[in-house]
């Protein structure tokens, strides 16, 4: 009995963490503005989204910007997103130098 639940165990373990290993930072190209200012939480910027302005799966926020950029690269080393705190997120440069943070929408 122990050696089926430990071996239950350890496959559980191998499918979340190659779930987990699945999830790739959105292509550069994929990531688009609505081109609009945002000020609902309180802090003026762009709005980012991926894949689409209306399908939003991951967003993140320039405030730094007058203008909207198009995404010109993504920084994450191999294009793996970074996982803290239960959160899920990429960094991204833009084509005017300032770096935005796309997070997964749960």
């Amino acid at each position: 009995m122990f050696k089926k639940i430990l071996l239950l165990s350890a496959f559980s373990a191998f499918s979340f963490s190659s779930v987990a290993a699945e999830i790739n930072c959105p292509a550069p190209a994929s990531i688009v503005t609505t081109g609009q200012l945002d000020t609902s939480d309180g802090v003026p910027g762009f709005v980012y989204c991926s894949p689409s302005a209306k399908e939003c799966q991951w967003k993140g926020l320039d405030p730094l910007s007058d203008t909207p950029n198009k995404v010109s690269g993504v920084i994450n080393e191999g294009g793996k997103p970074t996982h803290h705190n239960g959160l899920t997120y990429c960094d991204y440069e833009l084509k005017n130098g300032n770096q935005i943070r796309l997070s997964l929408e749960k």
